[in-house]
C-alpha cells in the first residue's frame, strides 16, 4: 500500500461506475499505523467516512489529498471498472 508517511498510508480500490444506480463518489481509503482508518472525498478533502484517532495525523492526511489531487483522481478514473 503506498504511504504517505511513516504513519498513513492511502488506496484507491476498484470501483463500479453506479452500483445501485447511483455513481459512487470518488475517494481514497487512509490507513494510520494505529489501525484507525477514513475515506476522504477527492474532490473537497473531507471525511466520508471513519476518521484518525490522532487530530493532528488527520489534518495531515486531509492536506495531503488537497495537495495531490490531480494525481488521486486520476488513479480513481483508472479504477473504475465495468459491471
Amino acid at each position: 500500500m503506498p504511504r504517505i508517511n511513516d504513519a498513513l498510508s492511502w488506496s484507491i480500490h476498484g470501483h463500479a461506475p453506479g452500483g445501485n444506480g447511483k455513481e459512487s463518489e470518488p475517494h481514497v481509503h487512509i490507513d494510520c499505523s494505529d489501525g484507525s482508518s477514513m475515506s476522504v472525498a477527492i474532490e473537497g478533502a473531507y471525511v466520508l467516512a471513519g476518521g484518525l484517532k490522532n487530530a493532528s495525523k488527520q489534518e495531515e492526511a486531509l492536506q495531503w489529498v488537497k495537495e495531490n489531487y490531480s494525481m488521486l483522481k486520476s488513479k480513481w478514473n483508472s479504477s473504475v471498472v465495468d459491471n
